[in-house]
Order: C-alpha cells, then sequence, then structure tokens
C-alpha cells in the first residue's frame, strides 16, 4: 500500500454500464516483470465484465523507446529479439513520396524527409482510428474502411521502420517486432507513436475525442489506464456526455477524478494471478517488460 494513498470501494461489486472502452498509456503504465499482456487482458475483460459491461476495443500507446523494453517467449521459452542494447538500426532511405497516399515528402535531405514522413504518419493515423469508429457506428461506411485499412496497414511497417530516429531518439528494429507482437495480441488494437514528449497523450486524447463523438448518444464506459493528469480536460467530456470514468491507476489524482478506480497493483496481482494459472493465452499473447531501471 502507497504512502498516503487513499481508500477505495475495491470490495464493493463495480458497476460499469453499456459498453466499454479502454485506452491504456503503455508509456506511463508498464505491466510488471512476468506479468504479460495476455494476462493483462484477461485481468482487464474479467474486471469489466464483473462490472457489467460488454467489453469493446481495447486501445494501447506506446513510443519507441518503450518498445525497447518489450520482449516475447516462444514455446521453448526463448525472447523474440534483443531489447534495450543501444544499437542503432540501419535505417531505410526515406522515399521520395510517401508509401500510404503517394504524396511527394518535404526536405532535401534524408532527416527532413522522415519528419515529413512522420508528419504523414500522424495524420493517417488520425484518420484511420476516426474512419474505424464511423464504420463501426455506421454498416454503409464498412466497405470504404475496409480500403483504407488495407493501405493504412500495408504502409505502416515500412514507414515505422523508415522513421526510425528522430531527433536523436532510436526505434531499435527489435522495437519493431514488439510493436508487431504487442499488435498481435488478442483483444488490443496497438498504436504506436515516435519518442516525443506525450505523443502517446496526444494520440489517446485525439481518438477517444473522434470516439466520443462519434458514439456520443450512446454513453457506457471509458476506462483509461494511466496517472496522468493530462487527461483529466478529455475525461470531463466524457462526464459531461453521461459517460462512466473507471480509472486503473496508481496515482490519487485521477483515482479521485474517476468515478470508479481501480488501484494499479490491485490490477497487477489479479494479472499475475491469472499468468501463473495458465489463463494468459497462447505464444501471441506472451509479450512481457523489462522494468526501465534494469540494463
Amino acid at each position: 500500500r502507497a504512502e498516503g494513498r487513499r481508500d477505495s470501494d475495491e470490495t464493493e461489486r463495480p458497476s460499469y454500464p453499456g459498453e466499454a472502452v479502454v485506452f491504456w498509456d503503455l508509456d506511463n503504465k508498464m505491466p510488471a516483470e512476468g506479468v504479460s499482456l495476455g494476462a493483462c487482458m484477461v485481468a482487464l475483460q474479467s474486471r469489466l465484465a464483473y462490472g457489467g459491461a460488454k467489453v469493446g476495443d481495447v486501445n494501447v500507446y506506446a513510443n519507441s523507446r518503450t518498445l525497447e523494453f518489450a520482449y516475447g517467449r516462444t514455446d521453448q521459452g526463448m525472447p523474440f529479439g534483443p531489447v534495450g542494447s543501444g544499437r542503432m538500426p540501419n535505417l531505410p532511405e526515406p522515399p521520395k513520396n510517401c508509401p500510404n497516399c503517394n504524396k511527394p515528402l518535404e526536405g532535401n535531405d534524408a532527416y527532413n524527409r522522415r519528419r515529413s514522413l512522420q508528419q504523414h504518419f500522424e495524420r493517417h493515423r488520425k484518420d484511420f482510428m476516426a474512419a474505424k469508429v464511423k464504420a463501426e457506428s455506421f454498416p454503409s461506411e464498412r466497405a470504404s474502411f475496409m480500403l483504407k485499412e488495407q493501405c493504412y496497414m500495408a504502409s505502416r511497417q515500412e514507414i515505422l521502420m523508415t522513421i526510425g530516429r528522430m531527433q536523436g531518439m532510436s526505434m531499435e528494429e527489435s522495437s519493431a517486432e514488439a510493436s508487431k507482437k504487442i499488435g498481435q495480441v488478442d483483444g488490443i488494437s496497438f498504436q504506436q507513436v515516435v519518442a516525443w514528449n506525450q505523443e502517446a497523450d496526444k494520440a489517446i486524447i485525439d481518438d477517444a475525442l473522434s470516439f466520443l463523438k462519434a458514439k456520443q448518444r450512446n454513453p457506457g464506459t471509458i476506462c483509461l489506464i494511466s496517472d496522468d493528469a493530462d487527461f483529466h480536460e478529455m475525461l470531463g467530456k466524457f462526464k459531461t456526455q453521461g459517460w462512466h470514468v473507471f480509472a486503473i491507476t496508481a496515482g490519487n489524482i485521477m483515482h479521485d477524478f474517476a468515478d470508479s478506480a481501480m488501484w494499479w497493483d490491485v490490477f497487477m496481482s489479479s494479472a499475475a494471478s491469472f499468468e501463473k494459472t495458465g489463463a494468459a493465452g497462447d505464444e501471441t499473447s506472451r509479450v512481457y517488460f523489462r522494468t526501465r531501471n534494469k540494463q
């Protein structure tokens, strides 16, 4: 129990109305060592279902630096790649045109074309998420979304490998592999951002508000996994639209702001229990993280 931590009502049966959408700031709340993302997903889905919610999208966000701490295990217990080695990748030469929209990139050198490509990628990511929400609400939009999804996913990996280093930050080749593995965990919709300050927060806020705009007539439960106070304004907008705000957090501020909350260490204990029982899923769910202070 953390010093100064508020008392909570975790012994009472929770109530989460409607469909639950989840936004997880992985840069801020990384699973404990030995607890896989698959186990966290089982614990999260169990908690929401216990409160009566229908579990919808689980949107997870992380930058390339966070992914350097990720690793996975094969059935033989071997990791799928080296992590945190400090090794710089051999970045491919950036193209002259964006692989997604085919528009020319700005800049006469590799660095500036990478910056331009990053800006393209952020716009395409936002368009993709907005189209996804729209397709879920309006069946007539699904055919258009499938074409957008095919184009976005086909270009995404090429773009991420090309913009691997921005402003002195690195995205290791193992980070690209980690991104792929996280996206394969059942139930997770994963978005990778570059290692710029607050980029994951900005992406979460943009996507959440787009979701709210599309779903404002059907309020349910929004679950945020983070300690960051930057999300208060966003969550306030959900509250005014009749949404129930549920937080999984280690901070008193977020815990007090939410309609209901679960302490992060309690959530990790639940996930660890599922890890021990083997309920975390198959090999694709076995994505783990090292603590940041280990070499």
